[in-house]
């Protein structure tokens, strides 16, 4: 309908994992589904365990696949600087992760969701709603 009004529609998915807009405040599925994926001591998944990264494609995949839209939000990414000791972590760093170590990762993590997008719907635009120094 908003296409017929000539409106642009864009997709803002929140709280998934638990790593995006609406989190801490609510948690995301995913993170109350699998507590066995988060990161030790946080409400938030990790994004070293290879489940966490696959469910969030299929999750992308869906969305940009259904809906007629036009682009997506990654809104707000969240614990960007909160270390894991989470053992997809250590297995990946060889020791507990640092806050330069869970910023890598994120980065990595956001990177396969664009990557993930953009094979789907090469032609949607992504923009991403980030406040700096945000932790939680």
């Amino acid at each position: 309908m908003a296409h017929k009004h000539n409106l642009k529609v864009f997709i803002i998915p929140s709280r998934f994992a638990s790593r995006f807009a609406g989190a801490p405040f609510m948690p995301g599925w995913l993170t109350i589904n699998h507590p066995e994926w988060n990161v030790p001591g946080t409400g938030v998944s990790c994004v070293d365990v290879p489940e966490v990264v696959e469910a969030t494609k299929d999750f992308f995949k869906k969305i940009v696949t259904t809906f007629d839209c036009d682009g997506i939000i990654i809104d707000e990414p969240k614990a960007v600087e909160v270390p894991s000791s989470h053992p997809a972590t250590i297995a990946k760093y060889g020791r507990t992760g640092t806050i330069e170590d869970a910023k890598n990762s994120m980065f990595e993590y956001i990177q396969t969701l664009i990557q993930t997008i953009k094979s789907c719907r090469p032609e949607l635009a992504i923009t991403m709603f980030n406040m700096p120094s945000v932790s939680s």
